[in-house]
């Protein structure tokens, strides 16, 4: 029996980071998210290269973690960057709908 004996190694083009999307929670909301409206368009900034944090205005106001922060945080590596839509807020808990930011 032949083969090549290689083995299948995805390239990031093949993650779809441009269309990559979903809900996380914000970890660690600051007082600033109390400023915080559904609709609002927080930045998401990568910082250390394994933090992932929230900007609003220029302050952090948490960080997300989840099953998807080593796919995102590869493509950030990779040169897309991302953004978080506010989407609920209920009391101190702040849901963004996370995307690329095209």
């Amino acid at each position: 029996m032949g083969g090549s004996g290689g083995g299948y190694a995805p390239t990031i083009r093949n993650n779809n980071c441009s269309t990559l999307a979903f809900k996380a929670t914000l970890n660690s909301p600051q007082a600033v998210a109390s400023w915080l409206k559904p609709g609002d368009v927080v930045t998401l900034s990568l910082q250390q290269g394994k933090i992932l944090t929230a900007v609003f205005n220029g302050q952090v106001i948490g960080s997300i973690t989840g099953h998807q922060l080593q796919r995102l945080i590869s493509c950030i590596d990779n040169g897309y960057s991302y953004v978080g839509d506010v989407f609920s807020i209920s009391g101190g808990r702040v849901v963004l709908e996370v995307r690329a930011n095209v």
